[in-house]
């Protein structure tokens, strides 16, 4: 399942906070060590604040709960969610083109997006 994030929650390292992908905030209470479902979710109704959050849940942990972090990037015209993958390939490309990563998606993914055309890393990288 596709998270934003996770964090053992502070005072209770058994229990995980999960922001799904659509931001709204879940509670695991247990940890347990095994795949987690969203019909094994509960709604959070803690502090929606990381300060109430503890230590973020590592990648290696997450995996054992079957999660896997998808990446944000926040700009003007929304929020953009990628995967590790094309969190590294973003990188790759940003760094080929000689440009950080927030200029590369100014200057050529977003006005891509706003035009609806087709815009494939892949293409750019050779």
């Amino acid at each position: 399942m596709d998270i934003s994030n996770a964090w053992y929650l502070r005072g209770n390292d058994s229990d995980i906070v999960i922001e799904l992908a659509d931001l709204s905030l879940w509670t695991i209470f247990g940890a347990p060590q095994k795949t987690i479902s969203i019909n094994d979710l509960t709604k959070y109704t803690g502090k929606p604040e990381p300060s109430a959050f503890g230590t973020e849940v590592s990648d290696t942990d997450l995996a054992a709960y079957g999660l896997k972090k998808i990446y944000t990037v926040k700009n003007k015209s929304g929020i953009v969610r990628l995967s590790p993958e094309e969190k590294r390939r973003l990188q790759l490309l940003a760094r080929h083109q000689g440009l950080n990563q927030s200029d590369l998606i100014r200057q050529y993914i977003m006005p891509a997006l706003r035009n609806n055309t087709i815009f494939q890393l892949e293409e750019n990288q050779q």
